[in-house]
Formats: structure tokens, C-alpha cells, sequence
């Protein structure tokens, strides 16, 4: 099967994603923001990877998907706003 890592995994279309991959024997591991996202995810059994897509460098984000065979990337701004995007 196959490594997954979801960019956005704490929305909620791959909140929801990363158990049915799971049930489907893939391993998934996953990109959140927020630090005390990550025993949600554990319990999920999602491996949590902290950082903000919107902050990091190019190597970060290759250090962060070495390794793993697909990418599924959604990200909102979590009502943030326009000026999170529009550059």
C-alpha cells in the first residue's frame, strides 16, 4: 500500500480521508498548523507533521513528503481571509 501525506489534514474533507485510507491499509501522515492538533490526529492514527504551508521553504515541504508515495493536497484559509492567498 501506499504513503500518504495530506496537506490540510485537519480540515474537513481529509480529517475525514485520512480513516478511510487508513481502513484501506495505507500509512498517513499529515500537515496541521496548530500544535494541539496533534493527538487528534494520533488518535486518528495519522502520523502529525507541524507546519504552516503558507510559512514554509521549499526544502521544508520536500523534507516533509520524503518518502511518501502520494500527495493530496486541501487547504482552505480557514476563514482567515484573501490577503492568506492572494499573492
Amino acid at each position: 500500500m501506499s504513503n500518504v501525506f495530506i496537506i490540510g489534514v485537519i480540515g474537513g474533507v481529509c480529517f475525514r480521508l485520512g480513516p478511510i485510507l487508513i481502513a484501506a491499509g495505507h500509512t498517513v501522515s499529515g500537515l496541521h498548523h496548530k500544535p494541539e492538533q496533534a493527538d487528534d490526529l494520533r488518535d486518528a492514527g495519522i502520523k502529525p507533521y507541524l507546519g504552516d504551508i503558507m510559512e514554509m521553504t521549499t526544502d521544508e515541504l520536500i523534507k516533509a513528503v520524503c518518502g511518501i508515495d502520494v500527495t493530496a493536497f486541501s487547504v482552505g484559509t480557514a476563514g482567515s481571509g484573501l490577503n492568506r492567498t492572494a499573492s
